[in-house]
């Protein structure tokens, strides 16, 4: 299990042709202690951007996170315990891939470098390191505008929540259009979003759940999520260094090595991100704004 009360021991692994430098830790059960006890601290997630949508979003996370976690995880139903626990379990694979000194570096520019290693039964697992010119909890509050995913990924459809839980826990069912030979894919996934209050990173971890009240539909083939996230940590000049990893079993009649090559489009994702958010949001730093 990934919480398991121990202390964490905290992994650092440079990939030896990246400038990127990851940290991880090997369990969460520290993480959750420090977040009962510390509470949530606006000024560890500062904000830069002077947008109206964005600061609206931004101000929802920071709503949901003000209460204290012991009193949301008491309004949390045995489903959202049980799933939070899995959550728990995605959190540390999370963290094994990313240390994991097995990545090859397949392409790379100014803005990003991405890495592909051999995953779980032969798909192929996708990373997207990075630094943007925007905060942490910026980033989060993009990613979690579902009407916006597809300003950096194209092949995205549509959003549909199954259920919201507290704790930033939440059952989602995403569909991607079809390509080519390949039908429509959709995704029943949980996501949980973890805001560490003791160094202002945010870990968001996803991967695939079942659940009665979304079966599978005839228009689109029901895919996979073996893991997927976010590690979103703080860097000087109120930037973000990004890890993006996604490793997906798309399902269906395609065989493995098309689903790989389809994965790779994944490793520039930082960069189609980061520009996609200076897009819609400006691209110059604004001054920061303090709550």
């Amino acid at each position: 299990m990934g919480v398991n009360g121990t202390t964490p021991a905290l992994l650092m692994h440079k990939n030896p042709s990246s400038p990127f430098m990851v940290s991880t830790q090997s369990t969460w059960g520290l993480l959750l202690l420090v977040r009962m006890k510390a509470g949530f601290d606006a000024t560890k997630f500062p904000v830069i951007k002077k947008n109206a949508e964005l600061l609206e979003r931004i101000k929802t996370i920071y709503k949901d996170n003000e209460e204290p976690q012991e009193a949301r995880l008491a309004k949390m139903n045995p489903l959202g315990k049980e799933l939070l626990k899995k959550a728990m379990d995605y959190h540390s694979k999370l963290d094994e891939i990313l240390a994991s000194p097995k990545w090859s570096e397949h392409s790379k520019d100014a803005s990003y470098t991405g890495y592909t290693m051999k995953g779980e039964e032969g798909f192929l697992c996708i990373r997207s390191a990075g630094v943007v010119p925007f905060t942490p909890i910026e980033a989060l509050a993009y990613i979690q505008m579902d009407g916006h995913k597809q300003e950096y990924d194209e092949m995205y459809e549509s959003t549909v929540s199954v259920e919201d839980f507290p704790d930033n826990l939440r059952v989602l069912v995403q569909k991607f259009k079809g390509k080519m030979f390949a039908s429509p894919r959709d995704f029943l996934f949980l996501s949980h979003s973890i805001l560490n209050p003791a160094d202002g990173s945010i870990h968001i971890t996803a991967g695939s759940v079942e659940d009665s009240r979304a079966p599978p539909t005839k228009s689109h083939v029901r895919g996979r999520l073996i893991i997927g996230g976010w590690v979103l940590k703080p860097v000087e000049g109120n930037k973000t260094l990004i890890n993006y990893v996604t490793m997906v079993d798309l399902a269906g009649s395609l065989p493995t090595f098309i689903q790989n090559m389809a994965a790779k489009n994944q490793a520039s994702l930082v960069k189609t991100f980061s520009l996609a958010f200076q897009k819609r949001f400006g691209k110059q730093l604004d001054s920061l704004i303090k709550y």
